[in-house]
Parts: structure tokens; sequence; C-alpha cells
């Protein structure tokens, strides 16, 4: 009974995530559907009329792979990476796309794109959710309780492991933001002496890449790739706007553009929005300078003021343990 009223609450749980999600994105969802239904079909048109002679040259140059027995391959690529296809497979049916999307978006914003594959995130995540219900029956067929108190302590694990997994991601993007703002008024400064010396905007952005480290550094390389393949500008701030997904970026870049569509100087933008950003990270500075009082209080209570109790205390503690002995 308890392992049955367990495994329904599983199952709504899930279910109610995704009436949820389909509630708020599904407009956003259908949008996706139809526009990758149209690509599809452009690209079976294109395939269709593409010459017999070009579709035997592209099967020529195509290598063949090399073929390995069942016991050559690794642990990993004969049982863990057919279970986690697998497990993929059969999210995907019971998922919406808006899910998929807003991990890709988490994904980019995190500077992992080459990296972390969204229908493997998807899978990790939906197998810590199952591990969390897992260990709330685990719990609940181990204590005496009441039926309501059982689903409660499975509801409750589960939705901390399903915000425990987004946190953790959500983590991993705050952290990457904080390192981009903290090396984006040095990178501003750069710019603006740069500009003023006479170099051109992409000029000065090459030398930069070239000279310092880091994800913005990243993220402006990235940029002139774009660039290269043929990007207009404005769409390639406004892709690392969004990729970065800061107000500061998102005030820079609006500005260039801005100033690129009405001709205004190039030199006086820059170095506006320089004096800017190096004035918004002086007053975070301020800021987070101003809440280091409050963040000690913890710390100090936990290990600071019981040392100074017991060197204050114990010499006492023994004079009175040595009187009352007497």
């Amino acid at each position: 009974m308890i392992f049955w009223g367990a495994l329904l609450g599983t199952i709504a749980y899930i279910l109610l995530l995704v009436i949820v999600y389909l509630l708020l994105n599904n407009r956003q969802a259908q949008v996706n559907r139809r526009f990758k239904r149209m690509l599809a079909a452009a690209e079976a048109e294109r395939v269709r009329k593409q010459p017999v002679e070009e579709k035997k040259n592209q099967e020529e140059e195509e290598e063949p792979e090399e073929h390995r027995s069942f016991w050559e391959l690794s642990f990993r690529e004969r049982v863990i990476d057919p279970m986690v296809r697998g497990f993929v497979q059969t999210i995907q049916l019971f998922t919406p796309h808006s899910i998929f999307n807003y991990l890709d978006g988490q994904i980019v914003r995190a500077g992992r794109q080459g990296q972390w594959n969204v229908s493997r995130l998807m899978a990790y995540w939906g197998m810590f959710v199952l591990g969390g219900a897992l260990l709330a029956i685990l719990v609940i067929r181990r204590t005496e309780l009441y039926f309501i108190q059982e689903m409660t302590i499975v509801l409750v694990i589960l939705v901390l492991s399903t915000l425990l997994a987004l946190a953790w991601l959500r983590s991993v993007v705050r952290r990457r933001q904080q390192s981009i703002k903290r090396q984006l008024p040095d990178f501003m400064d750069l710019l603006c002496v740069s500009v003023q010396a006479g170099m051109s905007f992409d000029g000065a952005i090459g030398k930069i890449v070239l000279r310092m480290k880091g994800e913005l550094v990243d993220e402006f390389r990235r940029m002139q790739n774009d660039m290269r393949l043929g990007m207009t500008r404005q769409i390639a701030l406004t892709n690392l706007a969004k990729r970065c997904d800061m107000e500061e970026l998102y005030l820079f870049t609006g500005s260039i553009i801005q100033s690129e569509r009405l001709g205004t100087s190039i030199v006086k933008t820059v170095k506006n929005q320089a004096d800017n950003i190096r004035e918004r990270h002086r007053q975070f500075v301020r800021s987070e300078a101003l809440k280091a009082p409050v963040k000690i209080i913890f710390p100090m209570l936990l290990f600071i003021f019981p040392a100074v109790f017991v060197v204050v205390m114990f010499p006492s503690l023994l004079a009175l343990m040595k009187t009352f002995t007497k």
C-alpha cells in the first residue's frame, strides 16, 4: 500500500509539472514545432531536388565507421550509454518542448554549448528525481506514519530533488555571470583606450581578444567568428548579449547598435559605456562591502564565539571544580 501510494504520488507530481509547463509555454512550443516542420520540409525538398551524381559523391566521401565487436567496447559504451539513450527517448515522449528550450537556454548561458547536451542533461535530471522518489519510499517504509504523512514526505522529497537540480544549473550560470561581471570593467577600459588611440571597433576587440583570457573574452571571440562567417555586427552583438544575459552587456550592445544606426561617434559611445560600467562596478563593490558585516555574523557564532568562550570560561570552570572538590 505504501509503495503504490508513493508511486501514484510520483506520477501525479510529474503530470502536474507537465501540465504547468504546457499551460505556460504552449504557444511558444507550437511556434517552435511549426518552425521545425518548415525546416524539415525545406530540407526534404532540397534532398529530393539534389542530383543523383552529387548523392553518389557524398556517399563515396563518407568514410566507413570502424567496426568493433561487442566485447571490444567499453562498459560505458555497452551498458551506460544505451540505458541513457533509452531513458532520454522515454522522457522526450512525455516532456513538453518548452522544457528542452529552457534547458538549452541555460546551457548557452552557462557557456557549455559543446560540452553538455540537452537530452542527456534532461535524462540526468529525471534520474535525480527518480532517485529522490526511491529515497522517499525507503524512508517511509522504515517509519510508521499515517498515509497523509507518507504522501507529504514523498511530495516534499520530489519537490526538493527537482529544485536542487534546477538550483545547481542556475548556480553554474550565476558563477559564469559573476566572472563576466568582474572582467567587464577592465575589458571596457582597454576597449576605450584602443578606440581613442585610433583603432576601429572590430580591430580593438581583435587585439584585446588575443591578449586576454576569460569567459567574456571567449564570448567576444565567438562574436568575431560569427562576423567572419557573414553575420552582421548588430546580430552578432545581440546574440552575445543574449548568451550572457546581463544588464550591463544589454546596455553596451544596445548603445553600439544605436550608434551604428544613427552614425554617431563610436569613440564617444564606447567612452560613455566604459565610464558607466566602471561606475556600476564600483557601486556593486560598495554594496558587497556593506553586506560583509551581516554575512560574518554566522561564522562568528559558529566558530569564533565558542573558541572565545572556551578560552575565557575554561580557567574559571577549573577553579570552580577544584573548589567544589575540596
